[in-house]
């Protein structure tokens, strides 16, 4: 969901009217169809140089779309065209993204937009779910364990220098999906994996380079 020129827009995949949509946007108390119709699924949402961009899956072709509410542009981030893309996020001046390097699970590569084009910055061995600035840093989160062009270890997390990709603490076990920042603090939400082995969505925060899970992580599921 994001707020643009003051209206809330939401995406994802659902019928609305009976009809398969991944855009949509709130009036009042009701969701309505917007202006255009992309065919496909929307991951993630958001605004930069006066724009809407969404990640995601469009007519089986493109993975990032753009638009300013009059005019729409499709395009395939990466070197396939079925690729889905996964997260945004947008800096000072720049908007990162990371997107499937094929159109199968596997390697997921994160990229600098530079509307038009892209510039690929780092390959990672599974998906990459999460992304936000920390300390001035990129930092990216997910499912991987290597980053192959610093050719480095990660533990779902890791953090880029404008360089090189570095761990970022004892990592994270298990499945990152986002972070929260505030300050000085960050913090990793996703599927975790506890002291006693049992995977719960769950929260970590970075306290002196170590990931600490609250103490109750793991003894009860949150509905």
């Amino acid at each position: 969901m994001i707020v643009y020129q003051d209206e809330l827009y939401i995406g994802g995949q659902f019928l609305l009217d009976g009809e398969p949509r991944c855009l949509a946007k709130v009036v009042g108390n009701q969701v309505v169809p917007t202006l255009i119709d992309p065919v496909g699924v929307i991951n993630d949402l958001e605004i930069y140089e006066g724009k809407i961009w969404a990640a995601g899956n469009f007519n089986d072709l493109q993975n990032l779309l753009s638009w300013d509410l009059s005019v729409v542009s499709y395009s395939t981030v990466g070197s396939s065209k079925y690729a889905m893309g996964y997260k945004l996020k947008a800096d000072t001046d720049v908007m990162y993204m990371s997107a499937d390097a094929s159109g199968i699970i596997g390697q997921s590569n994160v990229y600098i937009i530079q509307d038009p084009g892209w510039l690929e910055i780092g390959q990672f061995d599974y998906p990459v779910y999460a992304m936000d600035i920390y300390n001035d840093q990129l930092h990216v989160g997910g499912a991987f364990s290597h980053e192959w062009t610093s050719n480095v270890e990660l533990g779902a997390v890791a953090s880029w220098d404008l360089n090189n990709w570095y761990p970022v603490g004892d990592g994270v076990p298990n499945i990152v999906y986002d972070f929260m920042v505030d300050g000085d603090q960050i913090m990793a939400c996703g599927e975790l994996r506890n002291k006693l082995g049992i995977v719960n969505f769950g929260t970590a925060e970075l306290i002196d380079a170590t990931w600490v899970q609250p103490w109750w992580a793991g003894t009860y599921v949150n509905t």
